[in-house]
């Protein structure tokens, strides 16, 4: 404790200011770091929805294509048009302010801040500088997380295991199934992404917890709010 106490009082105002931001950013730049390592956020498996009743070869998923408590949803919509949903699913950009990355963002900032601060630079520019190494980190994290999407290999996973799962939102889904948002979660021990449409009335945003409920195509889910999942219990 000497050490930390005799760390914190040798910097000067500028270096605990970026300290204070650096130092929980860092915690929970960890934390999320063995949760994704752990799988917690998509471990939420209910394999009774996978038990023996699907076929393996093409024809016999088809047959079974609307899987779910939102099955009735699936037959719904317009899926003889596949443009519409390659065009989602190909769409996904590049997503820079997501929850990893703004935290990145302060992380390493704050930490710049911290070690810049002793040297005799100006204070505007230990900050701007501070700032530029954040926006790197910001960046950085949104290219590490579009490259390991790439890397998925979606014709080794069975889609149908993502039924009941916990998924978050990657790119916003508009209410009321008018088209298609993104969500990533794990599947087979692999961080994957999928389009994804919802019934739900309010659209539903970034980095919001959604639960999988069917399944449309071999890249395109139903799901629901967390929330309204389950005060429908």
């Amino acid at each position: 404790m000497n050490f930390i106490t005799d760390w914190w009082t040798g910097m000067n105002i500028l270096q605990q200011s970026f300290a204070l931001v650096a130092i929980p950013a860092t915690v929970m730049l960890f934390l999320q770091t063995i949760m994704l390592l752990l799988g917690i956020g998509g471990s939420h498996d209910t394999d009774s929805h996978t038990d023996g009743h699907f076929g393996d070869s093409h024809d016999d998923f088809a047959d079974n294509i609307h899987l779910g408590d939102d099955a009735d949803f699936a037959d719904d919509l317009s899926i003889d048009h596949p443009e519409h949903i390659d065009h989602a699913h190909h769409d996904a950009g590049l997503r820079l302010f997501t929850v990893r990355g703004i935290i990145a963002f302060f992380s390493v900032g704050g930490w710049l801040g911290v070690v810049l601060g002793e040297t005799t630079l100006h204070t505007s520019l230990v900050i701007l500088i501070s700032l530029l190494g954040g926006l790197i980190s910001l960046i950085v994290t949104a290219l590490i997380l579009k490259w390991s999407l790439k890397l998925q290999d979606s014709g080794n996973i069975d889609i149908r295991g993502a039924l009941g799962k916990t998924a978050q939102v990657y790119i916003p889904i508009p209410a009321n199934g008018k088209s298609f948002g993104k969500v990533t979660f794990v599947l087979q021990d692999r961080y994957v992404e999928y389009s994804a449409i919802t019934q739900h009335s309010e659209t539903l945003k970034t980095d919001s917890l959604v639960k999988i409920t069917g399944i449309i195509n071999q890249s395109t889910l139903i799901v629901k709010p967390i929330a309204e999942d389950t005060s429908a219990v």
